[in-house]
């Protein structure tokens, strides 16, 4: 059992210590894992979703395509995998999300930023993104954006397989946004909710009030 935080009165119970065996729930849940994630894992490779990360880290050249938040489906897609394979013993679609946990790591740069719509070209970023990081945040550059989903997929990976490569890339990047945004820093808000709700999430798995109080 997890320990009960302080602010709540309630404990929450371990992701790996749930396992659904009914008729309902069961047979869903190996079609989410068995067919519907590698059905949307296969779409980011088609769609250049996992190639614009690729740029990113440098491993292959060309410039970025789609929208400026395409890489957030790879983290919602990474997040719902995590859970998936918990309990489950699918080695193929574990060692795709081990692939892309190091691919995303790759990419994040050395300050702990990672947007790869400008990581790839900053002197060019793709559509609705400023010419400098955060200038168009409450305008919808989903930069935060992209961190909240980021995030969450980190916290789902090392919830459910302890692995802290992908949680290490998303703490980097929220000591980032601490750095750049507050009351010394930069005032703004982001154009898209997401961010804070991830906030609250890693602050729950560190255990430090710093991520709760940047939310």
């Amino acid at each position: 059992m997890a320990a009960v935080r302080e602010d709540l009165e309630i404990g929450t119970v371990d992701l790996t210590e749930v396992h659904l065996t009914d008729e309902f729930w069961r047979p869903r849940l190996e079609t989410n894992r068995s067919v519907t994630i590698p059905h949307i894992l296969h779409g980011d490779r088609e769609t250049g979703r996992v190639a614009n990360i690729e740029r990113a880290a440098g491993w292959i050249e060309g410039a970025y395509e789609g929208r400026r938040f395409n890489d957030t489906d790879i983290y919602k897609a990474l997040e719902a995998a995590s859970y998936a394979l918990t309990g489950a013993n699918d080695p193929e679609l574990a060692a795709e999300v081990q692939e892309l946990v190091h691919l995303i790591a790759a990419a994040q740069e050395p300050d702990g930023y990672l947007v790869p719509a400008r990581s790839i070209d900053p002197e060019h970023p793709a559509p609705g993104l400023g010419i400098e990081r955060w200038i168009h945040v409450s305008a919808g550059s989903h930069e935060l954006y992209d961190a909240g989903h980021l995030i969450e997929a980190a916290v789902a990976h090392w919830r459910a397989t302890g692995d802290r490569t992908l949680f290490d890339v998303a703490i980097r990047f929220a000591d980032r946004i601490d750095a750049d945004f507050g009351q010394d820093a930069r005032h703004d808000v982001p154009g898209h909710e997401e961010v804070e709700l991830a906030l609250v999430k890693l602050a729950d798995a560190t255990g430090e009030r710093r991520s709760l109080d940047l939310a």
